[in-house]
């Protein structure tokens, strides 16, 4: 993080590293130094319920929607060859790009100890996912989600939020229409909030809703992007686990062509 950034004077949002720049980068230098941080993670509801848990101190908060500025975001895909059995297991391989997946020694993927392309990986083909009963569904086996950095106002590091497949489409398409609007994801504030939708059968599950509430300055942009640069490579050592696709197999976490098309 850079000491020669510009003055911040009246911020348009609270946030530490605006108003408390240096500080903030002592605190991270000083207390982070060879730590990748505990991040909480906030994973979306199953059955359409339109609430998020956010992992506190001593109990989880409850909110309806989630505001801040995105210091990162990414794809990120994730194969467990077993089902969720409620134990915190590992995946059987993950991609932090979406592009390249990498599977542990010992895991149960005929490249364990190696990586394999995601576009030909015959997990990541539609009609390979498995519902709870058994049987085959147009789905993928493997979990094509996105993960979002979200730093909240007073926090100076961020919450990771989880998004599941069946919300990436309009993800995808709220970085469409910042980036067409010559907005960086970082120089907004954006709020995320659900809402429920149904799949082809029926079956309600909770859809992400992402908007911009308001554009930061440009000399809050000037702090943003420095702060990017500091935190990404962090977040990006943060493997993926159950928390991040921990929902009830109902159908509508399982990549189906209708949900992400």
């Amino acid at each position: 993080m850079s000491n020669n950034l510009p003055a911040i004077v009246n911020p348009t949002v609270n946030l530490p590293i605006l108003t408390q720049p240096n500080e903030v980068q002592e605190y991270m230098l000083e207390n982070l130094d060879g730590i990748t941080p505990d991040f909480p993670r906030v994973k979306f509801p199953s059955g359409g319920n339109l609430a998020f848990e956010i992992p506190g101190e001593d109990e989880a908060d409850v909110a309806k929607e989630l505001i801040g500025v995105v210091v990162d975001q990414h794809s990120a895909n994730a194969y467990w060859s077993k089902r969720f059995d409620g134990e915190k297991n590992a995946p059987d391989c993950t991609s932090m790009d979406g592009k390249i997946g990498f599977a542990p020694e010992g895991a149960n993927v005929p490249w364990a100890g190696g990586c394999q392309e995601c576009a030909t990986c015959p997990f990541n083909q539609w009609g390979t996912a498995v519902d709870q009963n058994g049987n085959k569904t147009n789905g993928k086996a493997c979990k094509n989600m996105k993960r979002v950095a979200l730093l909240r106002e007073g926090e100076i590091l961020p919450l990771i939020i989880t998004i599941p497949p069946t919300s990436v489409k309009a993800w995808n398409a709220y970085m469409v229409n910042l980036t067409s609007k010559l907005k960086k994801f970082y120089g907004v504030v954006t709020k995320i909030r659900l809402q429920k939708a149904k799949n082809s059968g029926g079956i309600e599950y909770s859809e992400g809703v992402f908007t911009r509430v308001k554009d930061l300055t440009k000399e809050e942009i000037e702090h943003m992007k420095a702060y990017v640069a500091s935190i990404k490579p962090v977040l990006r050592n943060v493997a993926i686990d159950v928390s991040d696709y921990a929902v009830e197999e109902t159908g509508a976490g399982n990549n189906t062509d209708e949900d992400i098309a």
